[in-house]
């Protein structure tokens, strides 16, 4: 399959505070922090349409309340990567292609299948300890991208090679990003070092 990039969509912030929301109104009294991460909240950057959010939880004791308290908001767990990522929950917000067949309205609290062939994925939720690394880096890449337009476009260029590519899953282009994801967040920590200075 080939990934589908679109431009950027001046109403992807909107549709974050929307899910935002969503959010707030499940975990609220867990105190987490919820950003805009990925490629939708980097202004200018073309992105396959689909909202990435970074929650932080402050303790792993926090982190793990997540699955009761948002799969019943309609949020599905997808633990397909967790062998990769253990110290990640993951999150995803769906909805039903209008053409789609008839499926279960509940996919399972450990749904690891792909089922974007009837349904859409309009979030996707990484869900991290705020003291994780992983926290820092990705504010850190989107606000490096923010406030320097060169990257940001150099970023674009290459995913439109890769999104030309065939893919057997979304998680392989993404892959294929890191070398360059890599480079940038060492300019990144260089850049954001010399401002604390």
């Amino acid at each position: 399959m080939k990934v589908k990039l679109v431009p950027y969509d001046p109403d992807w912030p909107n549709q974050f505070q929307d899910i935002k929301a969503k959010l707030m109104a499940a975990i609220r009294h867990l105190e987490p922090v919820i950003e805009h991460v990925g490629s939708t909240s980097v202004p200018g950057l073309m992105a396959k349409p689909t909202i990435d959010i970074q929650i932080g939880m402050p303790s792993l004791d926090s982190l793990n309340l997540l699955h009761e308290h948002l799969l019943p908001h309609g949020f599905t767990r997808n633990s397909r990567w967790d062998h990769i990522l253990p110290f990640r929950r993951f999150f995803v917000l769906l909805k039903q292609r209008p053409e789609g067949p008839d499926v279960p309205e509940i996919l399972g609290p450990d749904f690891k299948g792909d089922v974007r062939s009837n349904w859409i994925s309009v979030s996707n939720i990484h869900c991290v300890e705020t003291s994780h690394q992983w926290f820092e880096d990705h504010l850190l890449f989107r606000d490096y991208l923010r406030q320097h337009p060169a990257d940001r476009d150099a970023y674009a260029k290459i995913k439109q090679e890769l999104a030309q590519q065939e893919w057997n899953i979304t998680a392989d282009y993404a892959g294929a990003k890191t070398s360059f994801i890599e480079a940038v967040k060492a300019k990144a920590k260089i850049w954001k070092s010399l401002a604390d200075d």
